[in-house]
């Protein structure tokens, strides 16, 4: 009677292992983080009253968790403006994330600033594209008004992660629509968000240079194959008889 062996043939292991490795170089994703290092690339914008769009991104006075992150101080000192006169566009960002990556929060603070509040954006669009060129479908949200009392203040969450095009979100292109009312002196609408950030993870390309690890791994698995497959064969061959024997 034969003896039953549980265990795979070597070279069968050997294609396993190196099937393994060849999977493991392309599938290795940074975790999940606030997303640093992100930068003004353009903007549209009126009269922003010395509050320029950078002063979105720094983190003064905000916590480091985007669960519950807030906003420690009225943005009367962070934040940026932009007054719209009757023939100006729409308020519009262009931010660079420094990188490709998968992002799967966008994390907003208001406008709260005392008895002007209502300046925060009360409607927008965010689109992601690769390049600044293309751009994924825009996707709107809807802001809620701040307190206005200019203490600390809970930042709102939004889910991105079915816009950015499946971690190819390098550039984040952010448009104001409305405001919740915020008309200055001369009855000209100012629009004001105090803060953001995003929550996401650093995309691994796998197509450049990957595919040369992988190709590598997988080329010696198929010579593992071959060898395998040739010992047997040559094990399985009769050896010829000499004539008289």
């Amino acid at each position: 009677m034969s003896k039953f062996h549980p265990t795979l043939p070597r070279t069968t292991r050997v294609i396993i292992a190196c099937v393994a490795i060849g999977l493991l170089e392309i599938s290795r994703q940074a975790d999940a983080s606030i997303i640093t290092g992100v930068s003004v690339e353009s903007v549209i914008q009126g009269n922003n009253f010395g509050f320029g769009p950078e002063r979105l991104l720094n983190s003064n006075f905000m916590s480091d968790d985007p669960a519950t992150a807030t906003s420690t101080l009225a943005p009367a000192v962070e934040g940026w403006l932009s007054q719209k006169g009757a023939s100006d566009p729409l308020p519009e960002l262009v931010l660079n994330l420094g990188a490709n990556y998968d992002v799967d929060k966008l994390i907003l603070w208001g406008w709260n600033q005392d008895n002007v509040q209502d300046r925060t954006w009360k409607d927008f669009t965010i689109a992601f594209s690769a390049d600044n060129v293309s751009f994924e479908t825009a996707i709107q949200f809807l802001m809620s008004i701040p307190t206005g009392n200019g203490l600390a203040e809970t930042a709102h969450s939004f889910d991105v992660s079915g816009a950015n095009g499946s971690g190819n979100a390098h550039y984040v292109r952010l448009k104001a629509l409305t405001i919740f009312g915020g008309n200055s002196f001369d009855d000209t609408p100012i629009f004001g968000m105090g803060k953001l950030r995003f929550d996401g993870s650093e995309a691994v390309q796998a197509a450049v240079p990957e595919p040369a690890s992988l190709a590598i791994w997988g080329g010696i698995g198929l010579t593992a194959l071959v060898a395998g497959w040739r010992r047997k064969r040559m094990q399985s061959v009769t050896p010829f008889a000499p004539v008289g024997k």
